[in-house]
């Protein structure tokens, strides 16, 4: 582990984990995307499971979810303005304690919710985006016979920093958050 304190006023202490991008060379890019403020989980396929390698996040409400390490924070890019993705096999950084600037948070609800206050406890979800845990925890569908099952799901290991609108056209957007999964 990596750790920075507070140097100067206004910055705060944060925990990195190094890590290595599980996914391997031979997928394509797309499918082994990683790009800083995704949430990653340990990889848990028969040749990444080693304790350090990463994956995306499973479908929300899946157990492997409760095996949350942190958020995408530094890896190897040499893009313009360091856009580029992480690559498959490469090691880098997640955060795993501390206030992060920048989680991909994805929309609560089909048609959205306009706002998501400060407090807000988040999980991880399928895209390797965070998502409000109560979706997650109490079953949202119409069929009688599953409305209100309790679903897996990791709750208070992200809390939502500042309150945030959200927008009902777009999937996803970022927002500042505080991690605490050491």
């Amino acid at each position: 582990m990596r750790f920075q304190t507070a140097l100067a006023p206004g910055e705060v202490e944060k925990v990195f984990r190094m890590v290595r991008n599980g996914f391997t060379k031979t997928l394509t890019i797309t499918a082994a995307s990683f790009v800083r403020g995704n949430a990653a989980i340990l990889a848990t396929h028969s040749d990444s499971n080693d304790g350090y390698s990463i994956q995306h996040a499973m479908t929300g409400g899946n157990p492997q979810n409760n095996l949350f390490v942190g958020i995408v924070a530094e890896y190897p890019d040499t893009t313009i303005g360091q856009t580029g993705v992480w690559q498959p096999e490469d090691y880098g950084y997640v955060q795993c304690y501390g206030l992060y600037n920048g989680a991909v948070i994805q929309r609560s609800g089909a048609a959205g919710t306009a706002t998501l206050s400060a407090g807000a406890l988040l999980m991880p979800n399928t895209g390797s985006g965070l998502l409000p845990v109560i979706e997650q925890l109490i079953g949202m569908t119409t069929d009688t016979a599953t409305s209100g099952a309790t679903l897996a799901g990791v709750g208070g290991l992200v809390v939502l920093a500042e309150s945030r609108a959200t927008a009902v056209t777009s999937a996803t957007h970022t927002a500042k958050v505080h991690i605490r999964a050491m």
